[in-house]
């Protein structure tokens, strides 16, 4: 795959911020938080809610409004981090942005990726009462669970990405401006 479209780096990136702070190891606690909780959510969302047609739509939108803003978000972290002499960082600052921007960049991916899943969904699956149905209970269950582990997972890593912003807004908050002489 051409350098330009590999999304590797992205998910390195991301995976890279999910470590112990004090022993900077991976934080296999992090994994079960943001991998394999999302999956035991979806297999109980699964057997407790069939997929709704009218909701598979709204989820396409919803994550389409997410990326976009997440993308914005984006934009805004590079801008914070481009220019250090305009801000006075703390000791951890610059490498908390970094993994901000990690986690963004992966969020707007997962996103990205959930729109296609849905819209592939919604296009191969016929409705029946309302209810999304492919024609068999494995692929039915299969589409479910991809997407609900999915919406999970996503709402999972947004939570992280807020709690981020918005220990570097405190930062930025509490540190003593620059001087803009």
């Amino acid at each position: 795959m051409t350098s330009k479209i590999g999304i590797g780096g992205i998910i390195r990136s991301h995976l890279a911020t999910l470590v112990n702070e004090r022993t900077q190891r991976r934080s296999w606690a992090d994994l079960a938080t943001f991998y394999l909780m999302p999956l035991l959510a979806g297999v109980a969302l699964v057997i407790l809610l069939p997929l709704r047609t009218a909701a598979l739509q709204t989820t396409v939108g919803a994550f389409s409004i997410f990326s976009a803003l997440l993308l914005n978000m984006l934009v805004i972290m590079f801008n914070l981090a481009k220019d250090p002499e305009r801000h006075v960082y703390k000791r951890d600052q610059p490498r908390l942005i970094q993994q901000t921007q990690a986690n963004i960049a992966y969020c707007i991916l997962v996103g990205l990726v959930m729109v296609l899943v849905t819209l592939a969904t919604l296009a191969v699956a016929a409705t029946e009462g309302g209810i999304l149905t492919t024609g068999h209970w494995i692929s039915d269950a299969a589409a479910a669970l991809i997407i609900y582990s999915g919406l999970v997972h996503f709402i999972l890593s947004l939570v992280m990405v807020l709690k981020r912003v918005t220990v570097l807004l405190s930062l930025h908050a509490e540190a003593p401006k620059a001087s803009d002489d």
